[in-house]
């Protein structure tokens, strides 16, 4: 019989973390946070594994670009929560989905009343994926502040749920994309994209598969979505705060278990 709270809801085996940036120091000594143009994974960053760090740069080299990667399900909102958060210093203060959030003292608030969602308060997504060429066995974790990477991922989990797939394995590329910021103009970015495999695999797939019932509610709208051209804001991907990992299953883990 599961325990609640702590074996009820699905869980990962982490084996490390990808990053889509580098921490680097002012003058000042103050750390701030640089997007770079290929996938960084570090050994001393407290979550990833040694092992699984020297076998990823065995495979892939210093400053890949392209990874082969497996996900381990097809439950969209498992795969890849995603939130509104604000952080302090001392961690998360606030998490939420832009119309309603809650304080880490557990205080519901109205995100457009808030003071702090123009600027403290922005999205953060989780993905979790096997990297099948890399030893040990485990989930993998990137995170991601991009606006435009949070759409690109979340476009290419929502096709894969409505064919009903689940353990596909893809390539995470992260390829240039020029944006136009309104106030400040054009601006090359670096946006993480899923490359899905060919027609005849998923199809050799979907027949082998018992089609799930976890995407059954999955809203229509979240199929399509359209390539970003023009954002508000699309933030540097650089060292997004560490924490535990997120309980998998949206409302049945711990709201703040995953920052």
């Amino acid at each position: 019989m599961p325990i609640v709270g702590v074996t009820d809801s699905p869980s990962w085996n982490r084996v490390g973390k990808v990053r889509l940036g580098l921490k680097k120091q002012s003058q000042k000594g103050t750390p701030y946070p640089v997007a770079t143009e290929y996938f960084v994974v570090r050994d001393d960053d407290g979550v990833t594994l040694a092992d699984a760090a020297k076998n990823f740069h065995e495979v892939y080299g210093p400053q890949p670009r392209e990874l082969d990667i497996l996900l381990p399900g097809d439950d969209v909102r498992v795969l890849f929560p995603h939130d509104m958060v604000y952080y302090t210093k001392s961690g998360v203060h606030c998490k939420g989905d832009g119309v309603h959030g809650i304080t880490a003292q557990g205080e519901v608030i109205q995100c457009q009343q808030c003071a702090h969602r123009e600027k403290e308060c922005g999205p953060v997504g989780r993905l979790f994926f096997m990297l099948p060429r890399v030893q040990p066995v485990g989930v993998w974790q990137l995170d991601t502040r991009s606006i435009i990477s949070i759409r690109n991922i979340w476009a290419a989990l929502s096709t894969l749920a409505r064919l009903r797939v689940g353990m596909v394995n893809c390539r995470m590329v992260l390829v240039p994309q020029l944006v136009n910021v309104p106030g400040f103009g054009p601006k090359k970015i670096h946006v993480v994209r899923i490359i899905l495999p060919d027609w005849d695999i998923l199809k050799r797939q979907e027949q082998e598969e018992t089609p799930p019932d976890s995407v059954d509610s999955l809203p229509l709208a979240a199929q399509v979505l359209p390539m970003v051209e023009e954002v508000a804001e699309d933030v540097p991907d650089g060292d997004i705060p560490a924490g535990d990992i997120p309980a998998p299953g949206g409302a049945q883990g711990s709201l703040f278990g995953g920052l």
